[in-house]
């Protein structure tokens, strides 16, 4: 074997050692920065948390000052106090609720003017308006922050009004009296839009819109469901007979298919909104007068309140009690 031959496994091992060395060189820089990398991500991550602490503690500062500020105007101290506790902990919003819990002072807005009992009021959909309907004949709108009243008594019922009801857009208020007149009136000037809607041949105890505004839904002693068209006035198709008592309360679906009511013969009916047909069965489960009738938010459930000291739910679809309270 001559020199030449010798030297070239000599030069190619060490060839590879240096591949080898440098590879691995390669590997401890990669591990390094990998290192680096982590360490910087957790820095920023830390350095994020703290500035999102120090905001969240600034605020709750904030909070807990306004709230004890405003320690004689409760529930806004209390809220206020709430929130500063759910931003971060702190002494000063710990010690305004307690304070506020211990000595509460209660801001309450009396709206004066009706000269007999109030059966019914509702909000605006805007929160702006309060209507209010009372024994004393007459329909009042209030200004929901002030307790103001907005213009004249709106008179016209010659009976108790029992259900006063904004629509959707709340451009009209609808009332129920026991002169057994349904009454649309404008939101605005308070003027009576178009004539009574007259059909019943009892007392009006109950009223509801439908979520687009379209129909009237009203019931009353004369046990039966009536349907009417809010615009024009005119009852649509014919009354909706089933109970055997007074009516007292009823509801449309979020959905405004379905039409549910309740009364004295301890049931809830559900009926078709367009076509005014019975949905199945009557629900019996009260053992006494059923006053009222709600839909979930979501239009499958259905709660009723009754005599019988209960809240029953009930599936809006089967008609299957859910549950009782």
């Amino acid at each position: 074997m001559t020199d030449l031959d010798r030297e070239i496994p000599v030069a190619s091992g060490k060839r590879k050692r240096d591949e080898l060395a440098t590879a691995r060189r390669g590997n401890r820089l990669l591990r390094a920065l990998s290192i680096v990398l982590v360490v910087l991500l957790a820095l920023a991550v830390w350095q994020w948390q703290m500035v999102r602490e120090q905001r969240d503690l600034a605020t709750a500062r904030q909070l807990a000052a306004a709230a004890a500020a405003h320690r004689d105007e409760q529930p806004l101290s209390l809220l206020l106090s709430l929130e500063s506790l759910r931003r971060t902990r702190t002494d000063e919003a710990r010690d305004t609720l307690v304070q506020g819990l211990l000595e509460p002072r209660h801001n309450v807005v009396a709206f004066t003017g009706h000269t007999g009992w109030v059966r019914s009021v509702a909000f605006s959909r805007d929160g702006a308006m309060i209507a209010s309907a009372s024994a004393d004949r007459t329909v009042r709108r209030w200004d929901a922050t002030t307790g103001e009243p907005i213009g004249q008594p709106l008179t016209g019922h010659t009976g108790w009004v029992y259900e006063v009801a904004f629509s959707p857009d709340g451009a009209m208020i609808a009332s129920a009296s026991a002169d057994q007149t349904v009454r649309r009136w404008d939101a605005t000037t308070g003027e009576p839009i178009g004539q009574p809607l007259t059909g019943h041949t009892g007392p009006i105890y109950g009223l509801a819109l439908s979520p687009d505004g379209a129909m009237i839904a009203s019931v009353g002693r004369d046990e039966t469901v009536r349907r009417w068209d809010a615009r024009t006035g005119q009852a649509i198709g014919q009354p909706l007979t089933g109970h055997t008592g007074p009516v007292y309360g009823v509801a449309f679906s979020p959905d405004g298919a379905m039409i549910a009511s309740v009364g004295e013969d301890q049931t809830v009916r559900r009926w078709d909104a367009r076509t005014g047909q019975p949905i199945g069965e009557p629900l019996i489960g009260h053992t006494d007068i059923v006053t009222r009738v709600a839909f979930s938010p979501d239009g499958t459930m259905i709660a009723t309140p009754s005599f019988d000291h209960t809240v029953r739910l009930w599936n809006a679809a089967t008609g299957h009690p859910s549950a009782s309270h």
